[in-house]
Formats: C-alpha cells, sequence, structure tokens
C-alpha cells in the first residue's frame, strides 16, 4: 500500500486499489479534497459496498424476494442496520469467510443461491454473488471500481458517501490495533489475555461492565469458536 500511495501522488490518481499475493483480499485508499490520500478500513469498504449493492439492485428492481447479507460477528453491527433498512436479512457467523461460504452453500442446497447479495468481513474480504465460497479480491476491484465510478459521475466521493451513511445510520469510533507477541514467551501472554477475557471482565478503562459474550462455549445458535490466531479477534 505505501508503494502504491507513493506512485498516487506522483500521478494524482483518484483511487488506489491493492490486494495481497493470493487475490483474495482487497485495500483502497481514496484521494482527499486537500489532495492527500487516507485509506478505508474493510469495515468502511464494506458498508460502503453494502449500500451501494442495495440500493442499486432495488433502483434496477433486482432485489430477490428473500435477500440475505452475510457478515462476520466481528464486523461492524452498522452492516445490520444498514441491511434492516432495505428489508435484507443479516446471517452472522464466526470469524473466517469459509464461514459466510458456508452460509452460500446451505443457500445453494436450498436452491436460494440468487437469494445473496453480498457478504464482508472486517479484514478486507468481500464477495458480492455466489461465484465462489471464499473472499475474492478481483471481485471485490470490480465492485469497488464501479461504486467509484457511479459516485464520481456524480461529484460524490466515497469520503462524502461514507459521511453520509453515518449521518443516516449512526457515528462510530472505528479503529484497527496489531499486537505482537513473538515466542514462546509471546504465547504465554495470549493465553494469560485470553483466560483472562474467558473468566470476565469487570471492568474496562474503569467504566463497568454491563454484558460479556463468550463464543468459545457457543453463542446465539453459533458453533464453539475454537482458540486460534483469528478466534483471539472474536473473544476481544
Amino acid at each position: 500500500m505505501e508503494l502504491g500511495l507513493q506512485y498516487c501522488k506522483r500521478t494524482g490518481a483518484d483511487l488506489l486499489l491493492a490486494t495481497d499475493p493470493d487475490c483474495d483480499r482487497c485495500g483502497i485508499a481514496v484521494k482527499t479534497s486537500i489532495g492527500d490520500y487516507q485509506l478505508l478500513s474493510g469495515n468502511a469498504v464494506g458498508l460502503l459496498l453494502l449500500v451501494y449493492i442495495c440500493s442499486q439492485r432495488i433502483k434496477h428492481n433486482a432485489m430477490p424476494s428473500h435477500p440475505v447479507f452475510v457478515k462476520t460477528i466481528v464486523t461492524m453491527d452498522l452492516a445490520e442496520k444498514i441491511a434492516e433498512r432495505y428489508g435484507v436479512e443479516t446471517i452472522n457467523v464466526l470469524t473466517g469467510f469459509k464461514f459466510i461460504g458456508e452460509v452460500l452453500g446451505k443457500l445453494k442446497k436450498d436452491e436460494r443461491a440468487s437469494d445473496y447479495i453480498c457478504g464482508f468481513e472486517e479484514s478486507y474480504g468481500y464477495l458480492t454473488g455466489p461465484y465462489v465460497r471464499n473472499k475474492d479480491g478481483v471481485n471485490a476491484a470490480f465492485m469497488i471500481c464501479e461504486m467509484f465510478a457511479f459516485y464520481k459521475t456524480r461529484g460524490i466521493s466515497l469520503l462524502e458517501k461514507l459521511e453520509e451513511i453515518y449521518r443516516d445510520y449512526g457515528y462510530c469510533m472505528n479503529t484497527l490495533h496489531s499486537c505482537e507477541f513473538s515466542g514462546s514467551a509471546g504465547m504465554a501472554k495470549v493465553n494469560s489475555i485470553m483466560t483472562g477475557f474467558h473468566k470476565g471482565l469487570e471492568t474496562v478503562g474503569g467504566e463497568k461492565m454491563e454484558r460479556t459474550e463468550d463464543y468459545s462455549v457457543g453463542l446465539n445458535g453459533l458453533p464453539k469458536s475454537v482458540f486460534s490466531s483469528t478466534s483471539q479477534r472474536q473473544a476481544a
């Protein structure tokens, strides 16, 4: 992304897209009103795509009778409010796009594959159709470019559209933090932290906890979340 941002600054590009080597994740940056570039989180891009897809499907009479949107439990809850406004059912699954693919498989088995309109996770994974059962950077890049071009022809930037979404559905803080714990000592530290989460926290930052949900025991109709490098985010 850093190399891409440097190239954008030299050329004055409006949009930067970058995928990881196996092209299943897609990240973007957009040009701001002052000529700088702002990276958008996976949550932000997912919200933008969800609004765009829902609005365009309704506009073109392409919304199925029982539309379904799928998100992971660690993905921003604001997406569920958007889906509800458009009459779309939200299905929450455990962390990992394989669980979104699992829902796709069930829909196909029930001859409802066309009801799936999109799914995304906060870690830059998107899929807007039942083409594959995994996040797809090619599909994401295509849809992001289509969405970007649609709004640009109407004089609307993605940052302006995102601000509109927050005004309509509610503002929230969206930040990402990476913590690294190396070696056996690091793993011991991680296990200690996770044990603390599972025991339950009484306060966080001096504020009293009202409720704790532990997905490792199975919750809200979901299977038990097995402790791993990805399930650490689920517990958090």
